[in-house]
């Protein structure tokens, strides 16, 4: 069996000699039809639909019940509605206002349970919120896959809703051209959707810099 090559990891950084800006985190105003229900109530609803949640209770939001209580901008949530999701699935309920709520969060749910939607959306308001860049500046936001296959999955989705507002998506990860996806990113993009050595390999030579993000994800960390 052939070896993986092994990547060479970035020399660490002392991030207290570098002047990060501060930035909004939290954007989730909690719908009155779910602050209205008691807690009797949001115990049925998460055993309905199997949502379980770790973590200090009174700092997780209770679960949404549909798309139009994330409150997401109009162009987001008429794309929602032209792809026909009629609700979000359990792991959207939960972990949307989690992740909108600027809560660290770590979903676990089964393929095809939507949980890329669940960060896409929350990472988008996330965005718009955000200084326009500036000339060589960016990402702000990455996603990091394990493979190239989940890797351009993802991509495809996450610009199926991003050119609605207007966010750019590069691509960063093997099988495509070093030379083109360096060119995407000098051009300004808002989000990178990358393999690790391929990331790695662009912050190496200077052409993708860290300094910007204020939104990571990983998907598929346990294969990480």
């Amino acid at each position: 069996m052939e070896r993986k090559k092994e990547i060479e990891a970035l020399a660490p950084l002392d991030h207290s000699q570098i002047h990060y800006e501060s930035f909004k985190r939290d954007f989730y105003v909690e719908p009155e039809e779910v602050t209205r229900m008691t807690e009797a109530e949001v115990h049925d609803y998460r055993q309905m639909y199997d949502i379980r949640v770790e973590g200090a209770p009174q700092r997780i939001p209770r679960p949404a019940k549909a798309f139009e209580h994330f409150r997401l901008p109009d162009k987001l949530q008429r794309e929602i509605e032209r792809q026909g999701f009629g609700a979000p699935t359990p792991v959207q309920k939960q972990a949307v206002p989690c992740v909108m709520r600027g809560l660290d969060v770590v979903a676990q749910a089964r393929t095809g349970s939507g949980k890329t939607l669940a960060y896409v959306l929350p990472m988008l308001v996330h965005l718009l919120d955000q200084p326009a860049l500036a000339p060589g500046d960016g990402p702000i936001a990455i996603i990091l896959a394990p493979t190239r296959e989940l890797a351009a999955q993802i991509h495809r989705e996450t610009r199926k809703f991003a050119k609605r507002v207007n966010v750019r998506v590069g691509a960063v990860y093997g099988g495509k051209n070093t030379y083109d996806q360096a060119k995407e990113l000098k051009a300004g993009v808002e989000v990178v959707v990358a393999t690790p050595g391929r990331l790695i390999h662009m912050v190496r030579k200077g052409t993708l810099s860290m300094r910007r993000v204020t939104y990571m994800v990983l998907d598929e960390a346990d294969r990480m």
